[in-house]
């Protein structure tokens, strides 16, 4: 929060993430359709939804990897700010 507010990084969706979020939309009509809240609820969809938008991984263990990810993105940020400030150790 060097700005002192949260900084916005935008990433492109990845084709696995574009299936998966036709699905996601499917299952959301339904449990608008009253399905039974035990198999599909609204809180679990939402879950879904945000492990989905940080990367396809988060719901899937064998979707590939894709290097424009927020994860990977998150990573080299993680990394520079590490290199750029390892003399007073800026990111313990």
């Amino acid at each position: 929060m060097e700005t002192g507010k949260p900084i916005v990084v935008a990433c492109p969706m990845s084709e696995e993430q574009h299936k998966c979020n036709r699905n996601w939309w499917c299952v959301t009509n339904a449990c608008v359709a009253k399905v039974d809240p035990r198999v599909d609820n609204a809180l679990a969809i939402t879950t879904d939804g945000r492990k989905l938008a940080t990367d396809a991984r988060c719901l899937s263990a064998t979707a590939p990897d894709f290097p424009e990810s927020k994860v990977n993105r998150l990573v080299e940020n993680v990394a520079a700010t590490w290199s750029r400030t390892a003399a007073t150790r800026g990111t313990q």
